[in-house]
């Protein structure tokens, strides 16, 4: 075994699109979010350079590696597939084509592994988005097998991280199935209950209004609640306020108008149509974005937690849905939200309707937290077994441990 500069065994960004590519050359795109886990997920649309995104510049070819430079999407590694078409990556990856020395397969493995990433963390420069010169990746020294032994380690990771994947994918399609709202919501709501009555929203508030424009100024660190649509989760009804932002706002009637209070119902009416919330704790006292519909149940004619549960069912989602306007943002107006007629049964009833939903809800979130955990520890095994045998702790030959 030799100890080598990577650069001596690889090429750093040998090929790249420049200005006088044509405009009609056409190539799959694959940005940050379509790598993870050593795989490439090929984007199904063809573009042409001509309309491509300008970090769209990094060609690469079968069998060479792409590393992603920024620190905080360090696990985006993968090695690159076989396509029909020609690949082009974006400018935060750096793509290494593999000289003789070295096989593409054990490469890609070398830079998953926990040594290569270190290295990558410790020489990460910035502060909001830590990278790496990908000229820099070219100094980092690595004890290289021999060909013989880097395919043997090759083929045994292989056959590892397809049984680890394989495990993973099945992990995740539970994590689908019971992340999936709509099968429990038409159960209750799909078809309406014995003795209710079909009534618009605006029957069961007395107040539906949406948040003031222009508020991004008055945010600061200290100040009243400000509920935009990132606290209103796409599953469950209970706001995501872990990233709650405050406002100091001014008076007026529309902070008086938009000010939240515990049990008011909250409809995105922009990005993630339908999503709703229910004010609680954190969130009360404060106000909401111009991209949020607040309700206001009437408590003697409906529960909040019913109210919208009900809305976010598949049958009140579709009639929204059907309300809203394309373009280059879809939206809902408040006339949309105020006319969603609803099937309303008796107001213990929509308690026991909301009680039950949330219990079931309850149960699946225990569910999914399990199930996240376990995700989360096959990958990390996933991980440690790479890292094992690149580094020779592990006998690819024998799968043991080495002495």
């Amino acid at each position: 075994m030799k100890q080598v500069r990577l650069k001596d065994v690889v090429v750093i960004n040998a090929n790249a699109l420049t200005d006088s590519t044509p405009e009609d050359f056409s190539f799959r795109y694959v940005d940050i979010g379509s790598v993870s886990q050593g795989l490439v997920s090929i984007p199904t649309d063809e573009m042409s350079f001509g309309s491509a995104p300008s970090r769209a510049r990094r060609l690469a070819e079968a069998g060479d590696t792409i590393v992603s430079t920024v620190r905080t999407y360090l696990r985006a590694v993968a090695a690159v597939p076989k396509t029909d078409e020609p690949l082009v990556f974006s400018t935060g990856f750096a793509v290494l084509h593999p000289k003789r020395e070295i096989d593409g397969r054990y490469l890609s493995y070398y830079c998953q592994s926990g040594p290569f990433v270190d290295e990558v963390v410790a020489r990460s420069v910035g502060v909001s988005y830590p990278a790496i010169n990908p000229g820099e990746i070219g100094n980092f020294l690595l004890d290289l097998p021999t060909l013989e032994d880097q395919r043997r380690i090759a083929d045994f990771l292989d056959a590892e991280t397809v049984r680890v994947d394989r495990l993973v994918g099945l992990r995740q399609a539970q994590e689908r199935l019971l992340g999936d709202e709509s099968a429990l919501l038409a159960s209750f709501f799909e078809r309406p209950p014995q003795n209710s009555r079909e009534v618009p929203v605006k029957h069961l508030t007395t107040l539906i209004t949406s948040g003031p424009r222009g508020w991004g100024e008055y945010l600061a660190p200290e100040g009243s609640p400000f509920v935009r649509i990132t606290n209103v989760s796409r599953r469950g009804i209970h706001l995501d306020l872990r990233d709650l932002a405050t406002v100091q706002a001014p008076d007026g009637s529309e902070r008086e108008r938009s000010n939240t209070r515990n049990g008011d119902v909250l409809v995105s009416i922009t990005a993630d149509l339908g999503s709703v919330g229910v004010v609680e704790g954190d969130a009360s006292g404060g106000n909401v974005s111009q991209h949020l519909a607040l309700l206001r149940p009437n408590r003697s004619r409906c529960v909040p937690e019913w109210l919208a549960w009900a809305i976010k069912s598949p049958r009140a989602n579709r009639s929204l849905l059907s309300s809203g306007y394309g373009g280059t943002k879809q939206g809902l107006g408040l006339g949309d939200v105020a006319n969603l007629r609803l099937a309303v049964p008796s107001v213990p009833e929509q308690g026991r309707i909301a009680r039950e939903i949330g219990a079931r809800c309850d149960v699946t979130t225990q569910l999914l937290s399990a199930l996240s955990r376990g995700i989360s520890l096959i990958s990390e095994r996933r991980a440690a077994v790479i890292t094992a045998a690149v580094s020779g702790q592990l006998d690819a030959t024998t799968a043991r441990g080495a002495a």
